[in-house]
């Protein structure tokens, strides 16, 4: 719906600009005398003039195509981004090697609202937990629940705009844990 608002009002620019050439080339006196007879017989000298502003208004015309496109792209992003369509991975399959009772940060900005999906896979611990520290923009720091998901699992985090940190925990106080972590920021 916006983009064909903004396809509407630029097309209403051009066909304005595209009248006040032509009315202009239509008042301008020299045109009128040489359409007359006056000067030239031939009417060579308006000829010039008259391409001239052609290739003007053409030129015009594809810079303000080109400017339509570009919003029209604009547009669909940020379409996509309200929608929750984009995503962006953190990490992938990332090894963390973990003391005992000890937990592992992965920092990342967040430029948009959204939500974190953070998957686990221990095969040495059954005492993986997940929880996630923002500090946004706006609303200070934030510190999720922290989730027990044993030796693997998937959890979501809502998040706002900011500096976020998914922390990947060994709650076992006698071993050290050995997991794999995909990361994807949807926004």
């Amino acid at each position: 719906m916006k983009a064909r608002v903004i396809a509407g009002i630029v097309l209403l620019i051009v066909a304005i600009i595209l009248a006040l050439f032509i009315a202009m080339a239509y008042f301008n006196p020299s045109f009128i005398n040489n359409a007359g007879g006056s000067g030239n017989a031939t009417g060579s000298s308006s000829c010039p003039d008259l391409q001239n502003q052609v290739n003007t208004l053409q030129s015009q015309i594809a810079s303000l195509q080109s400017q339509l496109q570009n919003y029209q792209s604009q547009l669909q992003n940020y379409q996509n981004i309200v929608n929750l369509q984009d995503s962006q991975t953190i990490v992938n399959n990332y090894a963390i090697n973990e003391p005992a009772s000890q937990y592992y940060g992965i920092p990342f900005n967040a430029q948009y609202a959204g939500y974190v999906i953070v998957n686990v896979q221990s095969s040495t611990t059954t005492k993986t937990q997940v929880y996630i520290v923002e500090n946004t923009n706006n609303a200070g720091q934030i510190v999720s629940q922290t989730y027990s998901i044993g030796s693997g699992g998937v959890v979501y985090f809502p998040v706002l705009p900011g500096q976020v940190t998914v922390y990947i925990g060994n709650s076992d106080f006698f071993n050290g844990a050995s997991q794999t972590v995909t990361i994807t920021y949807v926004y």
